[in-house]
């Protein structure tokens, strides 16, 4: 499951506002926890090299 643009417009004024020196989007790192919760992740630390994967 992806956020879609129209979703994520609607909960951004929630989320901190983006820097510019990231490479990653907020919309990537949510779409990753996401992927994690669908997956069934046991453990955070796969997601957190899905996002270190996004970031190249």
């Amino acid at each position: 499951m992806d956020l879609t643009e129209a979703q994520y417009r609607r909960i951004a004024h929630l989320l901190p506002v983006q820097r510019a020196n990231v490479r990653t989007s907020i919309i990537q790192m949510l779409n990753a926890i996401l992927y994690g919760a669908e997956q069934g992740c046991k453990r955070w630390i796969e997601v957190e090299r899905l996002i270190r994967r996004l970031n190249g």
